[in-house]
């Protein structure tokens, strides 16, 4: 549900917005990381922990009520009347004048002659029909052209070391001889400042580069720590510890913003979904290396989570810059910019705002 609810505020986000909407999509996370310690505390008898964090999960249902459908993804789909409406009620809640919906004609023209065109990118399957087949084909799409297979290889990565790294430092409280309840509430603490202070940077810097630096630090900071003339259960340790946190939180939502505007719109549900799951896997083995490894000599965690995010860092150098530019909507967009030289791509001022006028007269849907 938080990987759809992200996709579709992105994608109903204009250029300008996207940013800020990606990156404080997760403070409402980082406001449960701190809760949960407080709850834990009080609720010893794990069942009943379960029950007091799960059945407040049932108010989402009304989230299919409330939400509104993604007018990009209606429009790629080819369902004009329905993202007329979402646009019409975008509009209104904007309190602007009424919606003109002329240009949906060209966009339409437009836009089947690229699904005919390219009608093996399409996630439209038949309904009712699972099958093995539809499942790997709809997975090997991400690797069937060069742009593409660098950008999701890139970003699996990423998404396993950013994963593996801030569930290892977050369950690491025992490796530290910290008490879990205090470690696990400065551990939401920090992802708060994490979580906003990151939103000047990636919309003046862009993504690529903050995320760069997010791992780059993530992975110094975190290599150091052995090194430290501290006391591996005092206050100076654990403040460098928590700078790390702070930089794999902030790196991990970049990911999610920036994931989400790297994979065409025809993929874009199921790039990001693949992309999570595959951290997921780094988020399994994380709790393993603390606790196996971490038995072994507390330092190897951390040695291993530091080279893992040096690694993803050199690896992002090798991605495309998204900001300022409109989302792409079909693997052909995404391989066009892959391929285009770097000035051609560039983010400068002139060419963002010339994105942003040509986006937002094609998709004002920024009243999410």
């Amino acid at each position: 549900m938080f990987l759809c609810s992200l996709v579709a505020a992105v994608e109903a986000s204009s250029i300008r917005h996207r940013s800020i909407v990606g990156i404080m999509f997760s403070v409402p996370f980082a406001l449960g990381n701190m809760l949960l310690p407080g709850v834990a505390y009080l609720v010893r008898d794990w069942r009943h922990l379960h029950l007091a964090i799960s059945v407040p999960v049932i108010l989402l249902i009304a989230n299919t009520i409330i939400l509104p459908e993604s007018p990009r993804w209606l429009l790629q789909k080819g369902r004009w009347t329905e993202a007329e409406k979402e646009l019409q009620r975008a509009a209104r809640w904007n309190s602007s004048k009424t919606f003109d919906s002329s240009w949906l004609l060209s966009a339409l023209t437009q836009m089947k002659a690229q699904q005919a065109e390219h009608q093996e990118h399409s996630e439209d399957n038949t309904p009712g029909r699972f099958s093995l087949r539809d499942t790997r084909r709809s997975l090997m799409v991400f690797v069937s052209t060069p742009v593409l297979r660098r950008i999701s290889l890139i970003l699996y990565f990423v998404w396993l070391t950013c994963s593996m790294v801030y569930y290892g430092i977050s369950l690491s409280s025992s490796n530290f001889s910290v008490d879990p309840f205090l470690y696990m509430f400065l551990g939401g603490v920090m992802e708060l400042p994490s979580y906003t202070l990151t939103v000047p940077f990636v919309s003046v810097c862009g993504r690529k580069a903050v995320l760069i630096t997010l791992l780059m630090a993530c992975g110094v900071t975190v290599l150091v720590v052995p090194f430290l003339p501290l006391a591996h259960d005092g206050w100076g340790f654990l403040s460098v510890v928590m700078a790390g946190k702070f930089c794999i939180t902030s790196a991990y939502q970049v990911v999610y913003l920036y994931s989400s505007e790297l994979f065409p719109t025809t993929l874009r549900t199921r790039g990001v979904g693949v992309s999570s799951m595959v951290g997921r896997l780094g988020a399994i083995l994380s709790p393993f290396i603390n606790d196996g490894l971490g038995g072994l000599h507390w330092a190897i965690p951390t040695t291993i989570f530091g080279a893992l995010s040096v690694t993803a860092a050199l690896l992002t150098c090798l991605l495309p810059e998204t900001r300022g530019r409109q989302l792409p909507d079909t693997v052909d967009d995404v391989e066009r910019d892959g391929h285009a030289p770097p000035s051609s791509v560039g983010v400068s001022e002139e060419s963002e705002a010339a994105a942003r006028l040509k986006e937002d007269a094609a998709v004002t849907t920024s009243a999410l």
